[in-house]
């Protein structure tokens, strides 16, 4: 609606916002139901790195506690700032506004905490300040809000109206005013999807896209913490925890390791690499596997992105810089692990937070990432790979070979039936070789050559199929292991030693 002002003929706008804009950034937002969470625990980091730099707590003071204390109910715990008693309510109802600095902060759009609204019945935020004796708690109903947001509602309410109906807000007094915190809590879960609901699924998501540190035990953890640093790009994480209840939690932490899974087995990361920009600010380490193969593990394969070391998307925006606009070779991204860190603050992650606003600025870093990075390693896993293959078009010649030696009719004498079971033997530990580094479809061509220099193997007898075979088998073998013993030994001994020695050879069973 618009009102004219009639001593300044100036027109006033008075926006109508209905309850539609919150179905967009909420249900409309989050196709993957973990990424609300990734909001909370994102909010929690930008809080505790707030209250350290106000100097409330140290930096190793930091903690996040995420508990799962039944199927319905999840709740994310910090001790960051919090929020004071006089500006919480009116900042938790905020849409689209905040207070964060985006050249400091992961969020700072002011939309991720409602992204809750949209697999729980209730939202809760109850939080308290430092230096003061009263605890807030602000509850959305968020079923309610659901209800009136989808587009079977005949009209859209206002927004404002919306919120005021069903947002609720409550004070208590508490005795320790120097407390400070935010838990969120989402109750009603059965309408989440299972991975939202589930320990597993939860600490799996964590330790892909949350702002953890590198598993202690990992050595190459600590190598790669320290290049970060001394390159101007401190790996900044926080301690979160997980866990049915306080007591269980378990800290979470990347799921890097020396050793990486891949179809078939592992790999072991025998170096790490590390990359740089120069037109943008960018810094990244890739782990070098010491064979070619696909890895498997999806909470770390492929090198992937980070803003404030949260995870921007998957390995998606890597995968497509790989790719150079020839889709196979996407998938050499996840022949690697690694990280992209970025540091200039105008590489601005977009709302859903799966890419970049895509601005001249990420153009010229898209270049940069392909150039400096991308290509050399993806030649090199093309080079491993094709150099692999190379290695299989040898044993498919040799194969064949062996197949031919044996694809007659004619009897084949033991000595060449021994040498061609040799042949068979060397053969056959090369396949077991080449099986240890190959991807799936090599895996199956692999083992067809397995099949065939098995059935070799049968044709000469190498497995009979009874005893009496293997009796006649070994009494052949023997008895030319005699004659060509004799053979050597008779010119060196005299006749009576020779007939001795032919006497004892001779009772050999």
């Amino acid at each position: 609606m618009a009102k004219e002002n009639k001593a300044t003929k100036k027109t006033i706008l008075e926006p109508y916002i209905g309850s539609y804009v919150l179905e967009t950034l909420t249900t409309g937002m989050y196709a993957e139901s973990r990424n609300a969470l990734r909001e909370y625990v994102q909010n929690s980091f930008d809080s505790i790195r707030a209250a350290v730099r106000g100097k409330i707590i140290k930096v190793s003071e930091g903690r996040i506690k995420v508990t799962l204390p039944d199927v319905n109910t999840i709740s994310v715990q910090d001790n960051g700032t919090g929020l004071s008693a006089v500006s919480a309510l009116g900042t938790l109802t905020a849409i689209g506004l905040s207070k964060k600095a985006r050249n400091k902060d992961a969020g700072f759009r002011g939309i991720g905490r409602l992204a809750g609204i949209a697999f729980c019945n209730t939202l809760s935020f109850r939080t308290k300040a430092s230096g003061e004796a009263t605890e807030t708690t602000v509850t959305f109903d968020c079923r309610s809000l659901r209800t009136a947001m989808t587009s079977g509602v005949e009209e859209s309410q206002p927004l404002a109206q919306l919120l005021q109906d069903n947002v609720k807000s409550a004070t208590i007094h508490v005795s320790d005013a120097k407390a400070h915190y935010m838990v969120v809590t989402l109750k009603g879960l059965a309408q989440a999807p299972e991975e939202f609901k589930d320990l597993e699924s939860i600490r799996d998501y964590l330790m892909e896209t949350a702002p953890v540190d590198f598993d202690p035990s990992w050595v190459a953890g600590k190598e790669i913490a320290s290049k970060a640093t001394a390159a101007g790009f401190p790996i900044e994480s926080v301690s979160i925890h997980l866990g049915t209840n306080d007591q269980a939690a378990f800290p979470v932490y990347k799921a890097y390791q020396g050793s990486i899974a891949r179809k078939g087995g592992s790999v072991n990361i025998h170096e790490i690499k590390y990359f740089e920009g120069e037109e943008s600010n960018w810094w990244a380490w890739v782990g070098l596997p010491d064979k070619p193969a696909m890895l498997t593990d999806e909470r770390i394969n492929g090198i992937r992105v980070r803003v404030r070391n949260i995870q921007i998307g998957r390995t998606a925006i890597l995968d497509e810089l790989f790719s150079e606009g020839n889709l196979s070779k996407e998938r050499f991204n996840k022949y690697y692990v690694g990280e992209v860190h970025i540091g200039d603050d105008q590489l601005i992650p977009n709302a859903r937070r799966d890419g970049f606003e895509d601005n001249s600025d990420w153009v010229i870093a898209r270049r940069e990432l392909r150039d400096v990075m991308c290509k050399p390693l993806a030649k090199r896993a093309y080079d491993l790979s094709k150099s692999l293959q190379k290695s299989i078009g040898v044993l498919s010649r040799d194969v064949a070979k062996l197949e031919k030696k044996v694809d007659s009719s004619k009897p084949i004498a033991n000595d060449v039936r021994l040498e061609i079971l040799h042949s068979a033997g060397l053969i056959r530990k090369k396949i077991t070789s080449a099986l240890a580094d190959a991807d799936g479809d090599t895996r199956v061509q692999l083992k067809s050559f397995v099949d065939s220099v098995d059935l070799v193997k049968q044709r000469l007898g190498a497995t009979p199929a009874s005893a009496a075979q293997i009796a006649s088998l070994r009494t052949e073998i023997l008895s030319e292991v005699v004659k060509t013993t004799l053979g050597i030994v008779e010119p060196y001994l005299e006749p009576q030693v020779f007939g001795r020695v032919r006497k004892a050879l001779a009772g050999l069973k």
